[in-house]
């Protein structure tokens, strides 16, 4: 279900999934129940619950001593914090992941917190914030080179682009984002922490629509609302659905372009 990005019933499996885990005394998997359904709450748009859910995940995950997914509800709670504007509060759960996955050699837990890191520091938007972003861009499409991982290297590009578009590089910002958008058609799902289809389709059409190439710019938008439309069309529950429309910044940033 979450590889169909059907989050619905995806918690509808969960929830089953926990209470037996829970039945037969499996902490650990309870644990990752818990954060598995932060992160269908984080994709329908609910980011306190999904707060919630990686803090209990993160408990769990500490009275386990389960390093590895102690680093991944960190990043989580990162997120989460960050999609709710508490910045600060962000920053106190991203760094030490990054140093915890980097402490570990582990390459999955750093392209997950180097993702995450990266999205912070385009939200603080300083100066040394975008430095910042542009340089674990540049580590996010090394390493996924050298894992030969065109997953990553795809949102290493689509990281790099807003980064090169939030410094006023719109050349370099659109040739990054055409990059991602090639290797985009060769993925059939993007296992991101943030990152949707629909959010790097909608940022290269608005990067088309910067430089003047106003066909292209529509081509995206249109490919970009489709996808975001097929999400919202396997919420039944209207409030869910409102949800997921409205408190998603790239969901209403592309409802808006459809419109105006």
């Amino acid at each position: 279900a979450m590889l169909v990005d059907d989050y619905t019933a995806a918690l509808e499996h969960l929830s089953e999934a926990q209470r037996i885990a829970e039945e037969i005394g499996a902490t650990l998997q309870v644990g990752w129940d818990m954060y598995h359904s932060g992160d269908a709450w984080y994709n329908l748009g609910d980011f306190q619950r999904a707060l919630e859910n990686y803090q209990q995940a993160l408990d769990i995950f500490g009275s386990a001593q389960h390093p590895r997914g102690k680093v991944r509800a960190l990043v989580s709670i990162g997120l989460a914090h960050l999609a709710l504007g508490r910045l600060d509060e962000a920053q106190d759960y991203l760094e030490p992941a990054k140093q915890r996955s980097e402490d570990r050699n582990d390459t999955g837990l750093m392209f997950r917190s180097y993702q995450a890191l990266v999205s912070y520091y385009l939200a603080v938007g300083t100066e040394d914030s975008l430095v910042n972003a542009m340089r674990l861009s540049n580590r996010i499409i090394k390493l996924a080179e050298e894992e030969s991982n065109l997953e990553q290297e795809l949102l290493g590009y689509h990281l790099r682009a807003i980064g090169f578009y939030a410094r006023n590089n719109l050349r370099e910002a659109l040739a990054n984002s055409g990059r991602a958008v090639s290797l985009l058609e060769n993925i059939n799902h993007i296992e991101s922490p943030k990152i949707t289809s629909a959010q790097i389709l909608f940022t290269h059409s608005r990067l088309a629509g910067a430089m003047g190439q106003l066909d292209t710019a529509r081509h995206y938008l249109q490919k970009a609302h489709q996808d975001m439309l097929r999400q919202a069309n396997l919420i039944d529950d209207d409030q869910l659905r409102f949800n997921f429309l409205n408190n998603i910044l790239v969901n209403r940033e592309i409802m808006s372009a459809i419109e105006g």
